[in-house]
Order: structure tokens, then C-alpha cells, then sequence
């Protein structure tokens, strides 16, 4: 199984992001590394980021000092990342639970 990262960049997401990363944890795929990027949120998102993976391993939660924007976010996921594969969700958005199972079948067929 290779591993697949999820790379999600944050700013301001409090209303969403809780949601969003529900929908990574709970992956049909099990072998997913997850990491946000929170890009100087001024609002609760570091907070819910923490609380909401505090008992998911797999994760990497990197917390900018400084607003980048959305590209530098990425680069910065990227760059952390340990995946074969690797995918982005914003985090106003939400996976459907077997999302990257179907994408990584996709990509081995």
C-alpha cells in the first residue's frame, strides 16, 4: 500500500475545516498522511486543527507564523510530505469516504 498525503491548506477556516478533515480521517484507505498547512489564521483554526486530529497519528500540522497565501501553503505541504501520492482538499471542502481509495485504484490500474 502506498501512502498517500492530503495537503490542506488553512486560513481563516473555522467554519469548515472541522468537517473537512472528519472526511480525511475517516478514509476507506488507510494509509493516509495528513497535513495542514494553517497559514496565520487569525480565528479559531489552529485550535479546531489541533482538537480535531489530536488522536490521528499519521499527521503533520504546521502552523505559519506569517500569511502566505494558498501557493505557498501547498509548497510548503509538499515539501513536508511523505507520500507517493499526493492530493489536495481545501478547507472549505470534504472527501466522500472512499475518494483516494478510488483515486489511487485509478492510478495503479
Amino acid at each position: 500500500m502506498k501512502k498517500v498525503s492530503v495537503i490542506i491548506p488553512v486560513y481563516n477556516g473555522e467554519r469548515t475545516i472541522e468537517r473537512c478533515l472528519k472526511s480525511v480521517k475517516n478514509q476507506t484507505y488507510s494509509d493516509v498522511e495528513i497535513i495542514v498547512v494553517n497559514d496565520d489564521s487569525s480565528d479559531r483554526s489552529a485550535n479546531i486543527i489541533e482538537n480535531s486530529l489530536y488522536d490521528f497519528d499519521n499527521k503533520i500540522i504546521v502552523h505559519r507564523k506569517r500569511n502566505e497565501g494558498v501557493e505557498i501553503a501547498r509548497k510548503t505541504g509538499i515539501i513536508t510530505s511523505h507520500g507517493v501520492y499526493i492530493t489536495f482538499v481545501d478547507a472549505d471542502d470534504y472527501l466522500e469516504q472512499d475518494a483516494i481509495e478510488k483515486m489511487v485504484n485509478a492510478m495503479e490500474c
